[in-house]
């Protein structure tokens, strides 16, 4: 049984710490709503709680550049949103 010991949200930190304005992204279409249900229900769902926030504190150290760590379910939108890619992200 997993349970979930910090909110879904992670995602709303890990962000702008990335140098991603999430609102932003859904206004100019770069993410997709459904793109940020998925990024949320992953966070829900993700069993590297501790790894997560040992990045988070790690990456509030550093600059905007740092790429999602391979564990995250969400790397792979995170990382595009950061470069500022504007492809469809509806992996």
């Amino acid at each position: 049984m997993h349970f979930i010991n910090r909110p879904a949200a992670a995602v709303w930190t890990i962000a702008p710490k990335m140098g991603i304005d999430l609102s932003t992204a859904v206004k100019t279409e770069a993410l997709t709503p459904q793109g940020l249900s998925d990024m949320l229900s992953n966070c829900a769902l993700c069993w590297h709680s501790r790894k997560c926030s040992r990045w988070e504190r790690e990456l509030s150290g550093k600059d905007a550049t740092t790429e999602a760590p391979s564990f995250c379910a969400s790397r792979e939108r995170l990382n595009a949103l950061a470069a500022g890619a504007k492809a469809d992200l509806t992996l």
